[in-house]
């Protein structure tokens, strides 16, 4: 069975061949526990935003050099953040043979280099942009 660790290691994956940025969060409130990775791969951005509260969490994204794209968003859910099972990434878990494959979920729209994304708790959100 594949374990948390893995479904973190596709979402990873997802990176390779792409140059890391520097970026920067801030937190509404103390009780959030919000990280985020930014990746550029030619024109095309890459994120990955994770909420490890148990809380959900409004996340607004700026400063991203597209005027207006279409950026499409899989999750990566658990039901904590210590969770050993029940984790899925684009609503999918890994077959008992290893097979998985995945389809992201939805699309948020980025003007002027702002979007913004609702986050569930103890879930991830890898971003293509």
């Amino acid at each position: 069975m594949a374990r948390p660790v893995y479904y973190g290691m596709l979402l990873a994956e997802r990176f390779a061949g792409s140059t890391l940025v520097s970026t920067s969060l801030s937190a509404q409130t103390a009780a959030q526990n919000v990280t985020g990775f930014a990746a550029s791969v030619g024109r095309n951005w890459k994120l990955a935003l994770f909420n490890k509260a148990p809380d959900p969490v409004s996340i607004s994204i700026s400063g991203l050099p597209h005027t207006t794209a279409k950026a499409e968003v899989t999750l990566m859910h658990g039901l904590a953040i210590d969770a050993k099972e029940g984790v899925t990434f684009g609503g999918s878990a890994v077959g008992p043979d290893g097979s998985f494959s995945t389809n992201p979920q939805f699309s948020i729209t980025v003007q002027r280099g702002e979007g913004s994304l609702d986050l569930s708790a103890y879930t991830a959100a890898y971003i293509e942009i």
